[in-house]
């Protein structure tokens, strides 16, 4: 934490809440400070499966203290993920190890290569020794996995596990088939949340020079359904707020945001919807989910051409 910081961002064992709340005393925290958060699996990164807890995932991500209660009331040891993009204001550099990449020396090299600056900031030290610069932004940021060696840009549509939440590893050298997996925690190295630095300038320009990987994008915390298999099988009852969704802002891109291409992804949202069970699903909140993926997308397309729009600037001042 920096100095004169006041909101502590480990332990409360004096706040009586802390029985009640468990981790979703640090949700509380992160809302203070304008972040939206959403309930992640115990020990892990993925949105809570257990329902009603948030099955929209990252797209239900909250800044609402009293929807953070609802949601830690029924599982205190939920781990915390924090929105990045719009919803927060907030972009993260994810630098990890993968394979023989190193995230961290491969964005050392690229700043030192371009002469660039990056300001001091809040830093989170991941269980797996990764290392999560937090960044103000209130523009759109898109989700760009694999900027570089294993360097990641958190945007719009992702998220990031927050400490002091958990991961369950098995621990180093021993029988992973015997032994139980212990909790580490994710860890402020340097910095505070509740003071961030801002996004260099350079950034924007920088991502949009840089050829997009194909991800599902605005997916969130997965691929979306295979429209064919859903068509013959339906969706599960729990399952489907969130699949349909993912379907939908995958269809969009396919489709386009148009009121012809909207069309088009009403039609075969409509048509997977009614080929499952309908029960507690009423068709006006089909159309709710279909709104809010256009909504999604169409942001996400607005923010890629700003970007692309950039990438010429970047690539005549660095000649990339």
């Amino acid at each position: 934490m920096t100095a004169g910081c006041t909101h502590r961002w480990d332990h409360w064992p004096e706040d009586p809440r802390l029985r009640e709340l468990g981790l979703g005393m640090a949700a509380q925290r992160y809302i203070y400070h304008g972040y939206a958060v959403l309930p992640l699996e115990r020990g892990g990164k993925k949105p809570h499966r257990m329902l009603p807890l948030n099955p929209g995932g990252v797209h239900n991500a909250s800044a609402d203290p009293a929807q953070i209660v609802e949601w830690w009331r029924q599982d205190p040891a939920a781990n915390v993920g924090v929105a990045t993009g719009r919803m927060s204001a907030l972009t993260v550099i994810d630098l990890d190890v993968k394979g023989a990449a190193n995230g961290m020396a491969e964005f050392s090299a690229f700043l030192h290569r371009h002469g660039l600056a990056f300001p001091y900031t809040a830093l989170a030290v991941t269980p797996s020794t990764g290392q999560h610069y937090w960044l103000r932004k209130a523009g759109p940021t898109a989700e760009r996995p694999g900027v570089l060696p294993g360097v990641d840009v958190k945007g719009d549509g992702g998220y990031v596990v927050a400490p002091p939440s958990m991961r369950l590893l098995s621990p180093a050298g021993l029988d992973t088939e015997r032994s139980e997996p212990v909790p580490v925690p994710y860890e402020w190295s340097s910095g505070c949340p509740c003071s961030l630095a801002g996004a260099p300038g350079w950034l924007d320009a920088w991502l949009a020079s840089v050829p997009e990987r194909p991800v599902a994008s605005g997916l969130g915390d997965g691929e979306a359904p295979d429209e064919r298999s859903a068509l013959a099988q339906g969706i599960a009852v729990g399952h489907r707020n969130r699949e349909l969704y993912r379907l939908a802002c995958s269809l969009y891109r396919r489709f386009g945001t148009s009121p012809d291409g909207a069309a088009v992804v009403l039609r075969r949202i409509e048509a997977v919807w009614l080929a499952g069970s309908r029960t507690d699903m009423p068709r006006r909140e089909v159309l709710t989910i279909v709104e809010s993926a256009r909504r999604f997308i169409e942001g996400q397309e607005q923010a890629e051409r700003q970007m692309h729009a950039a990438s010429a600037d970047w690539r005549a001042r660095h000649g990339t």
